[in-house]
């Protein structure tokens, strides 16, 4: 590692002491900044990671801000080093090479896999929201409803509304709950009855369905499944990185 390098090193008197103690100070500052993150993110969560989605991070980028920081001490105690410039090149080229091995082995690891993968089905979202508020826009007395298919729908339900809202969608609102007949973990039974919820009574910016009038078309959603057929229909991905 090259902290106990360096220190090897102070202690023949190759790194001034100071030096070695101000910049060595500042990486484990570093480090426990990223560790307090890692486990606060850990403990909000009530996960592991890595979970190969969106929620790795930032818990995640401690393994490449691990190589960053590590490469930049590397070169500053290489600066300092009371030895030849061909000496000071020589620990340069070693610190290089370490960091490039390391980074060649991070880059066979999933996580970066999982970062395009998440960017992929991020820009897919996107493209397709932005297609059902041109088709909102172009038929504003058509109400939208949110086909929300099981528990893993909630948080896209949320995400939709507030979305169309801040681009001046104008449209009613309503949500559609298909069940999965599922009841899976307690939360999922939970997030699955407020749905329903909102399919009964509504909530602030979603009309009760009961309310909803098609007479005139409908816009459908589908949210980790299929939109209405009889209406002008769109289908997302709730969970990003799922």
């Amino acid at each position: 590692m090259p902290i106990l390098a360096c220190w090897r090193l102070a202690a023949v008197g190759s790194i001034p002491s100071r030096k070695f103690a101000e910049a060595t100070l500042v990486v484990l500052l570093i480090y426990a900044f990223l560790l307090l993150m890692y486990a606060s993110q850990c403990a909000l969560y009530r996960a592991q990671f890595p979970q190969w989605n969106r929620y790795d991070f930032p818990a995640m980028l401690i393994v490449p801000a691990s190589f960053c920081v590590m490469a930049c001490y590397s070169l500053h105690m290489a600066q300092c080093m009371r030895a030849t410039v061909v000496a000071k090149i020589l620990a340069v080229l070693i610190g290089v090479a370490g960091t490039t091995a390391a980074i060649v082995k991070y880059r066979a690891d999933p996580l970066p896999a999982a970062v395009q993968a998440n960017i992929d089905v991020t820009n897919a979202f996107f493209r397709e929201l932005q297609r059902a508020i041109e088709g909102a826009k172009q038929s504003p007395e058509q109400p939208i409803i949110l086909e929300a298919y099981g528990a893993n729908a909630y948080e896209g339900v949320y995400s939709l509304r507030t979305y169309l809202q801040t681009f001046g969608v104008k449209n009613s609102l309503s949500v559609r709950v298909h069940s999965s007949g599922n009841s899976g973990s307690p939360l999922d039974s939970r997030l699955e009855s407020a749905l329903l919820s909102m399919e009964r009574d509504g909530a602030p910016g979603l009309v009760p369905l009961e309310r909803i009038s098609d007479s005139k078309g409908c816009i459908s959603i589908g949210i980790e499944g299929a939109p209405d057929s009889r209406c002008l229909g769109f289908e997302v991905k709730a969970e990003i990185g799922s």
